[in-house]
């Protein structure tokens, strides 16, 4: 659904049938159950989450809807105590979707309509946060999706361009770009470049400690070794199986085998996480009663590797999980969105 605006903009094409892959599912050397606990939460009316930050004993909640579109949650006192990012067409307000990350402690919020990124300073006093404008707005081209920051000076972009990334400098300026989109697909290769960049759009996390950077679409995960002055591709994994049709300049339909994950991935400097959704489209368009699967979470260590895997009792829509990687702040359907807490260890 979060990128349902994204299709909106582009027009109905034709559909050309391309085959899908022969390839295995990821296996995992461990499996677990765990139970979601829901979060007292009376006063937050989130519409469409987006992703999840924590600061201190604050959680922060992007929304794809409302008039302000980030909330700001305290663990301690179980209570929304402010509304950021108010939504508008002013120089201070911002459009849906805003792209949100927390490191240490300053907010960066890319404001993907007005196309500028921009850094603040968080200070808080009681529950109220203050931002902080540091330095100036980064003004970006208007063919990024997601930026991720990977140097003072050095911002990695996905968006709709012939190579999967740009590399930026500190004044939006696109002075590098690499990478392929995946072609599992036979002929996937050759598909038109906005084809390729709808069915892998995908969210970014950056391991300052290990200098990698990590890339999930819906069936695919990437790993960038960002060392190197142009940053290089060192894995990617196929999570599952995937297909898609197209002609011409623009995707047109979808057909997945066997599940897909949630792009929006959370990370720490041990392991990814991904939420996956086991259920294929022709279960879960018939009817919610119909996702007869469980969610699960996908647990890798940054080479690659499965780790574990899961099991949840309920519908994760995003997910942050802690620094020690012991709990993981969720948002669950049950059924409207609501935060909850699971333990991963």
């Amino acid at each position: 659904m979060k990128n349902i605006y994204i299709t909106l903009l582009l027009v109905t094409l034709c559909a050309v049938a391309c085959e899908q892959p022969s390839r295995k599912k990821v296996k995992f050397p461990d499996v677990e159950q765990a139970m979601v606990q829901l979060l007292p939460d009376t006063s937050m009316m989130i519409g469409m989450p987006l992703a999840i930050e924590r600061f201190k004993e604050l959680l922060f909640i992007s929304d794809f809807q409302g008039d302000s579109l980030v909330w700001v949650y305290n663990l301690d006192k179980h209570k929304v105590v402010q509304r950021l990012a108010p939504r508008g067409e002013g120089p201070d307000n911002f459009l849906s979707p805003v792209q949100m990350i927390i490191d240490g402690e300053q907010l960066l919020l890319h404001n993907r309509w007005h196309y500028t990124f921009r850094e603040y300073a968080l200070r808080q006093e009681g529950d109220t946060v203050h931002l902080i404008n540091i330095g100036n707005i980064m003004h970006l081209p208007r063919n990024v999706d997601k930026i991720c920051p990977i140097a003072s000076e050095r911002f990695i972009a996905t968006g709709w361009t012939d190579k999967r990334y740009q590399l930026l400098n500190d004044k939006g300026v696109t002075v590098d770009s690499l990478g392929e989109y995946p072609s599992f697909l036979r002929g996937e290769k050759s598909a038109p470049t906005i084809a390729k960049c709808m069915k892998h759009q995908a969210s970014l996390f950056y391991n300052r400690q290990k200098e990698l950077l990590a890339v999930c679409s819906s069936h695919v995960l990437e790993l960038l070794d960002c060392k190197p002055r142009v940053p290089k591709v060192i894995n990617t994994i196929l999570l599952s199986s995937y297909g898609y049709q197209w002609e011409g300049g623009g995707e047109s339909t979808l057909n997945f085998e066997i599940g897909a994950a949630n792009p929006e991935i959370c990370a720490t400097t041990r392991y990814i996480y991904i939420v996956y959704d086991p259920n294929t489209p022709k279960m879960s368009n018939e009817s919610l009663e119909d996702e007869k699967l469980p969610w699960e979470i996908w647990i890798f260590d940054w080479t690659g590797k499965p780790i574990k895997r899961i099991i949840t009792d309920k519908k994760i829509q995003c997910m942050y999980v802690n620094d020690d990687d012991s709990t993981a702040y969720c948002i669950v359907d049950a059924p409207n969105p609501r935060l909850a807490m699971l333990k991963i260890k």
